[in-house]
């Protein structure tokens, strides 16, 4: 019998133990932790990994709320040279668990709320796990030359607001005659 992998980053707060108004935790990943997440997550470097999260109960002991933020300082390989790319992300937490969801309740996101299986949570993890969400799936380094890449004259690259590539643009045949279909 396998058993499930162990979080590289792991801070688990008993909820059993969590006041009815809440608490607060800052967290710091160590340079091992952030080793084993970057190693996870497909990334160069993580050289930095905080978080500011608050735990609140909606109805107790039911529901509970985590908010905060988490901070990181990341390499990432470029998509088309493989060259490194830095990035510092900064992203909020907003999440909500619940046990047994009742849809008669009001005013909670019923459908968009995580499974609370145990009184045990792992901000830790939930900070790593949200690090994941945030990061760009397609980095690229900002002084790449389309003619490095053997890409013709006339062909450029955009980004769309710097979130990945698209389709280079090119002066062929086709563009000519849908330029002429709008003078007639």
């Amino acid at each position: 019998m396998t058993s499930a992998p162990q979080p590289e980053f792991s801070y688990v707060v008993d909820l059993a133990e969590l006041p009815r108004d809440g608490g607060t935790w800052e967290l710091s990943a160590t340079r091992g932790e952030r080793a084993a997440i970057a190693e996870r997550l497909g990334l160069l470097a993580l050289d930095r990994l905080d978080a500011h999260i608050r735990l609140s109960w909606i109805i107790h002991p039911r529901t509970l709320h985590a908010t905060g933020q988490f901070r990181a300082r990341i390499l990432q390989s470029c998509v088309v040279t493989l060259e490194p790319v830095p990035a510092d992300i900064e992203a909020p937490v907003d999440i909500l668990f619940t046990r047994d969801a009742e849809p008669a309740e009001p005013d909670v996101g019923w459908d968009a709320a995580e499974p609370l299986a145990t009184d045990l949570l792992d901000i830790g993890d939930l900070v790593a796990e949200e690090l994941s969400l945030n990061l760009d799936p397609y980095p690229r380094s900002s002084d790449i030359d389309p003619a490095s890449l053997g890409l013709g004259p006339g062909v450029t690259l955009s980004t769309d607001e710097g979130h990945g590539m698209q389709e280079p643009v090119r002066n062929n045949p086709f563009g000519a005659l849908e330029n002429m279909k709008g003078k007639s």
